[in-house]
């Protein structure tokens, strides 16, 4: 009965952490075996699965389906305009199902040009509300998405942690217990560009349509965009030009 309570935006990791640590579990395995009702599951704070392992030991506690607990607190709604919706619904599955977790590979993230945080990142007067409010701090998801550097509600910049994604235990959930630096008050006014793509994702992790562009529709998209821009030179983009 001690399994906390879900914030918005808050990521499944983070949840799980903070019952870790009310529980006083100190032991990677026993917490996992509470929990998933085994020892071998590997964390991810981006994709986390199980998910219906997770809800069979704590569905009584907390209402919700597996499919929604992803698209609340994972990054798996980012994918979800740019792929069809079969591939999307086979992700779900891969999350939700007791296999090995494939997520990070089918959805392409391993060969990807996208440049994805190596560590937590967090909006220091996001810190100072949420220990005003609730006493503790806890990760956001918007946060932890590629391209994000800003906080869309405070337009400041975010700090990085330090703190690693993915933890040298093989088996732990990392909370933001694991916060040893002191967060600044404050932090320096975001660049409009940096904002505005905040803005953006936090809009495509929120996005419920399941009406989605092709993939020719997005190079149209795209290259549209570029000519706009000035940054196409013949049939090329100029994809490093600002």
């Amino acid at each position: 009965m001690q399994f906390p309570r879900a914030h918005d935006d808050e990521l499944l990791g983070s949840v799980i952490a903070r019952f870790v640590q009310r529980q006083g579990l100190g032991d990677d395995k026993v917490a996992l075996d509470e929990l998933f009702a085994a020892q071998k599951i590997v964390p991810s704070s981006v994709l986390q699965g199980h998910a219906s392992q997770l809800l069979a030991n704590i569905g009584h506690l907390w209402t919700i389906s597996p499919r929604e607990l992803l698209e609340k607190h994972t990054l798996l709604p980012v994918f979800r305009p740019f792929v069809a919706s079969k591939a999307y619904d086979h992700f779900v599955r891969d999350l939700c199902g007791q296999g090995k977790n494939h997520s990070m590979l089918r959805t392409g993230l391993n060969a990807s040009n996208i440049v994805w945080p190596s560590n937590f990142k967090v909006c220091p007067l996001c810190c100072q509300h949420q220990l005003r409010r609730h006493g503790y701090r806890y990760w956001q998801r918007l946060f932890q998405c590629p391209g994000v550097e800003a906080c869309p509600e405070h337009s400041c910049l975010l700090i990085d942690t330090g703190i690693p994604l993915q933890s040298h235990r093989r088996h732990r959930f990392i909370g933001t217990q694991a916060i040893t630096q002191d967060i600044p008050a404050v932090s320096p006014l975001a660049a409009r560009k940096n904002l505005l793509l905040s803005i953006g994702i936090s809009g495509l992790i929120r996005c419920k349509t399941t009406d989605v562009p092709n993939i020719h529709q997005w190079s149209r998209f795209y290259r549209d965009l570029a000519h706009q821009q000035d940054l196409c030179r013949g049939k090329g983009v100029q994809h490093q030009s600002k």
